[in-house]
Order: structure tokens, then sequence, then C-alpha cells
């Protein structure tokens, strides 16, 4: 899934799960076949949680307690087993380690533009002079109104959206290699390389486990 709200964007790839706080606009864009699950928490509950919207690494037991959760009554008795099963649900997300699969957003129209448009073709590598010069502006000028809105530079804002798209595109089954080459990467290993950098797994190690929560699920449900 691919999370968006008007200062943020996220990636949430197979046992990822987005934490989302209450009363905040967003929307959601699935590509090809996506199961989920949605959890809905009061404010009481969700006490100690971020205040802001973070992707989580989903553990066993929070999918096996998951899948409980969902398959009890919306009014259960909180007092009894169901209720402390929701509590070791809450107690175990808020455990659970962020992921850095974010980007932020600018808030201005011309960056936002800028932006849409680093995002529908980020196979091509431009130079952030290019971009200044296709803004009527200066290099630093746009340095330092990108860092200004976003809180990163330029330059790291096209790796992290490069990173996510990746990510995306590996959990829908396409090689290292044809995704590093498509991304623009002179090579598959300068892609691992990133990869591994930034989240601390190999790619191909990254579809592994991708392809053994799916496989997983699957048994469960057939």
């Amino acid at each position: 899934m691919r999370v968006r709200t008007p200062r943020r964007a996220w990636i949430v790839p197979p046992s990822r799960a987005l934490w989302l706080p209450s009363h905040t606009p967003h929307e959601i864009q699935m590509d090809g076949v996506v199961e989920m699950h949605s959890l809905y928490a009061s404010d009481a509950a969700g006490a100690g949680m971020p205040s802001s919207c973070v992707v989580l690494s989903v553990t066993p037991l929070l999918r096996e307690l998951v899948v409980r959760a969902v398959a009890m009554p919306a009014r259960h008795d909180e007092r009894g087993d169901d209720g402390l099963l929701m509590k070791l649900l809450m107690a175990e997300i808020r455990r659970l380690p962020h992921c850095a699969l974010d980007l932020p957003l600018p808030e201005s129209p011309d960056l936002t533009r800028l932006c849409d448009g680093i995002l529908a073709d980020l196979s091509t590598r431009r130079p952030c002079e290019f971009d200044a010069g296709r803004m009527n502006t200066s290099t630093r000028t746009l340095y330092r109104r990108f860092l200004r809105e976003t809180g990163i530079t330029l330059a790291r804002w096209k790796q992290q959206a490069r990173l996510l798209e990746s990510i995306r595109r590996l959990a829908d089954g396409m090689p290292v290699t044809t995704v590093a080459m498509d991304l623009g990467y002179g090579s598959p290993s300068a892609f691992s390389t990133m990869f591994r950098r930034a989240l601390g797994i190999a790619p191909r190690a990254f579809i592994a486990g991708a392809d053994a929560v799916t496989t997983d699920d699957r048994r469960k449900t057939g």
C-alpha cells in the first residue's frame, strides 16, 4: 500500500503496518491484490503511541493477535479473555520497531509540482541544478527552500523516493536487477548497497521475507 497525507507519504510493504492517529486526513493506494486488516483503537487504548503516522514492523505474535482480534465480536467482554487479548495486542504494538519508510512532502505548490514530476519518472537522474533551472531559481535557493519545508535536502529526498519505489516493486515480484536498472542505478550491486545501508537488509532477503509472510497468510486463510 501507499498512504499519503498532505505533508507526507509512506510505503507499507508486506509484514508491515501503518499507525494512523485519529483525525488524520489520508488517502490509500493499493498495487495488485492486497489483503489487509484494520484495527481501530480508542484514544485511551492508543495512549503512548506516536502522535504522527509511522510504519511498524509486524512481529509473528502481533500477526496472530490481529487474526484473533478481527474474529472477535465488536462488543466483547473487556474484563474477560477477549479484553486481555486486546490489551496484549496494544502492548505488542507499542513495542514494534519503527521503519524509515516515509517521504516528507513540501507545502508550497511549486515544490509540490517538482516532487510530483520526480515521482512520475524516478528512472531519470537529474542534478539539482537542472531542477533549479526549470523553476527559474538558483540551486542555493532551491536547497534552502526544500530543506526548510521537508527537513531534508532535495538530493536525499530523491534517494528516499527511489528506495520507497524499489520496495513497492520488489514486493510486487520484480527481480532485483530490473528494479535497479529501472530506477537508474549503475548496477544491481550499487542498488543493493543503498538498500542495505537504508534498511539493514539485502533486497533478496527482503523478497524472501515478504514471500514467507504471503505463504504463511495463505496457509491460514486457505
